[in-house]
């Protein structure tokens, strides 16, 4: 086996700031599929890099290099079999697909800390470590297959979404072309401002916070067969609070997942401190002692009985593997402790979510955390934070342990929207009168974001190819009208209905039916879509853009009914219950449950149709007739429920592009649902 740390030397490189690379592991793996591994660094930096080589017989001259989403910091999120996030959307399986090594770095910095180095340096976290993680990849791949690499390709969702779209735009000498999906990327910006659209999260955690368990009515009647009435059972304050979260862009059908804010109450960890640090006079004195403030002219809506300003003792502290939660082994670290019990603290304390949680004494005193989830009725307090807190969460805290709670600045911010009004925003517009707007007005400042996000700034200048996947659904990065004048040539934008911000297994459990009912499972669009890049860019196959959306005011999106109008690669469908949305009957029934699917012109055939009729998320009632054959059938179910109550039937339609009705990858959901009630 080629020794490659002694061809390390003839490696120079390109960015001045990088030091010499470094290999502390270069093995030999067989799962799940031969490959050599390759580990290491560059002196003098926080960068790290994974590098993930298959046999010479498998490789078709590329490289993949994904890009971990959030704030990014690990090397080893998509390694085959460990890695959780690239098991969870996609990695080194999508490499072997193509027949291309696997780069993946850190990007330039450890966990939640900035590299000692670069410091807030955003265009190193943004870009520059990616692309000389790659450069060092191209001359290693010289070595071991005789030559580099043809072509190469970034990708990644949410925050590395705007990070391999940074990629492309500030480096034009490594990639060919970016898949960036769920993500704020390629947005048109204010150039005298410079700063990409506003992330509008106090709307959310304002609706989570008034609307309680009055969301479940919303929910309710938003659902197939439901009033369409969302409003009917809510305060004025209520009804305040859903326009407000509506009309700065929520998407609707989404819902449920106010109660638990997934990406977004993890940016309030990351951000919460240099929000007070952008302006302390708001968070610490004016909103709660000046008029026109919420805090000061309504204080009784606050104060009473959501304010939380106390200290507490530490009863338990939990790690990952402990919470009994599936999804905390998303963390990748199962014996991180991230979860904190308090004693005499519960839902009745106060409002505990976003609150600050500051370590008083004992090993891990002045530690700044936040609280960003509340189970187990307020017993069990999962906490996040930024830099050194980050990484080490609830390390040294032990029972005995004082904490001082204090949830005011995130009271304050819930309303701070109100006060920082754009007038020419259409989102916005319910917050002015006569072009002024209703509050006082803070300082229009740029949103302050940690550097390691990398300054998501795009003005078109990228070279090379851009496939753009968005979400319909994805309570994280709203829903917009995304639109990048003079780049069509270069730049596709595809939606993917009822696709939240993680797949469908990945989400929390909610009130009602499972959610892998109401969202589908987007790692085989991804999936797809990153061969339509390579495609795109190898041999001048244009991708199918999803065409004809229309963004209306207040964030509804709206795709056409005909698969042929709405392009893209999903499936459209639509289902019914005795002929409607809604089916009412009685105990011992039949009823009629039929689905229509089509698959739009060129991206396959209908392979799987599948049903849940109890809302388990067990989609076990499988239409053994379908056979690849066609991208456009009808099929019907007949089901008696035997039970009294309100059911939501939910059927799951796949497509793949060549109709194998075997394949495992590439393949394409949609869903559609119906209500049913029983008496």
């Amino acid at each position: 086996m080629l020794d490659l740390s002694e061809h390390l030397s003839s490696y120079a490189a390109t960015d001045a700031f990088f030091g010499s690379p470094w290999i502390d592991q270069d093995e030999q793996r067989e799962v799940p599929e031969p490959h050599r591994y390759l580990h290491g660094g560059f002196e003098g930096t926080g960068t790290r890099f994974s590098l993930y080589f298959p046999p010479v017989e498998h490789y078709r001259g590329r490289f993949v290099q994904p890009l971990e989403g959030g704030l990014g910091g690990s090397e080893h999120s998509y390694a085959p079999v460990t890695g959780v996030i690239g098991n969870l959307i996609g990695g080194y399986d999508f490499a072997l697909g193509l027949g291309a090594y696997m780069v993946e770095s850190n990007q330039g910095h450890v966990g939640a800390e900035t590299c000692p180095k670069a410091g807030d340096d955003a265009s190193v976290y943004g870009y520059r470590a990616s692309a000389e993680v790659a450069r060092l990849g191209r001359h290693l791949a010289g070595l071991l297959y005789g030559e580099e690499p043809a072509h190469g390709y970034v990708f990644g969702g949410s925050g590395g979404a705007g990070r391999s779209a940074m990629c492309l735009e500030n480096v034009h000498d490594v990639w060919d072309g970016a898949l960036t999906f769920m993500g704020v990327t390629l947005a048109p910006v204010d150039p005298a401002k410079g700063i990409a659209p506003r992330v509008p999260f106090a709307e959310l955690y304002n609706a989570q916070r008034v609307l309680g368990n009055a969301l479940w009515d919303v929910v309710d009647a938003l659902e197939p067969g439901g009033s369409g009435e969302p409003l009917a059972t809510l305060t004025a304050h209520q009804r305040s609070v859903l326009q407000d979260l509506y009309r700065a862009g929520f998407p609707r059908g989404a819902e449920f997942m106010v109660s638990r804010p997934m990406g977004a109450i993890s940016f309030w960890g990351w951000s919460a401190e240099q929000k007070h640090a952008e302006d302390p006079a708001y968070y610490d004195r004016d909103f709660w002692h000046e008029v026109g403030y919420l805090g000061h002219d309504e204080p009784d809506r606050l104060v009473e009985h959501l304010v939380v300003d106390r200290t507490a003792t530490v009863s338990r502290v939990w790690t990952a593997a402990e919470m009994g939660d599936s999804r905390a082994s998303l963390l990748g670290n199962p014996g991180l402790r991230l979860a904190v019990a308090l004693d005499g603290v519960d839902s009745s304390t106060g409002y505990l979510q976003g609150a600050s949680l500051r370590i008083a004494s004992g090993r891990a005193a002045g530690r700044q955390l936040w609280i960003t989830g509340v189970m187990q009725d307020g017993g069990m307090l999962l906490v996040d934070g930024i830099g050194e807190a980050g990484n080490l969460r609830l390390a040294d805290v032990e029972p005995g342990d004082e904490v001082v709670l204090d949830n005011r600045m995130y009271l304050a911010y819930c309303y701070r929207h109100r006060h920082l009004v754009d007038v020419a925003d259409p989102a916005q517009a319910h917050l002015t009168l006569d072009g002024a707007p209703l509050y006082p007005q803070r300082t229009l400042a740029p949103a302050p974001m940690p550097p390691m996000m990398g300054v998501p700034r795009f003005e078109g200048r990228f070279q090379g190819k851009v496939l753009t996947v968005q979400h319909t659904h994805d309570s994280s990065i709203w829903p917009r009208d995304h639109r990048f004048e003079g780049a069509e040539d270069r730049w596709v934008l595809r939606w993917l209905e009822h696709a939240e911000h993680v797949p469908a297994r990945a989400l929390p459990p909610s009130q009602g039916p499972s959610p892998l009912t109401r969202m589908v499972d987007w790692k085989g669009a991804i999936e797809q879509s990153l061969h339509d890049l390579v495609g795109w860019v190898e041999r001048g196959e244009v991708p199918t853009g999803t065409r004809g959306t229309v963004l209306e005011p207040g964030g509804a999106l709206r795709l056409p009914e005909k698969a042929a109008e709405r392009g893209g690669i999903q499936p459209v469908v639509r289902a019914t219950a005795d002929g409607g949305e809604r089916a009412d009957t009685t105990a011992g029934q039949a009823v009629l449950l039929e689905v229509h699917a089509e698959v739009p012109p060129g991206a396959g055939t209908v392979v799987r149709i599948a049903w849940d009729l109890d809302g388990t998320g067990v989609f076990a009632h499988v239409d053994e007739s379908v056979d690849g054959s066609r991208s456009e059938l009808t099929t019907t179910l007949t089901h008696v429920f035997s039970e009294p109550g309100t059911w939501f039937p939910s059927v799951k339609v796949t497509s793949h592009r060549e109709g194998d009705v075997g394949a495992r990858t590439r393949l394409v959901e949609n869903l559609a649902r119906v209500r049913v009630v029983v008496t």
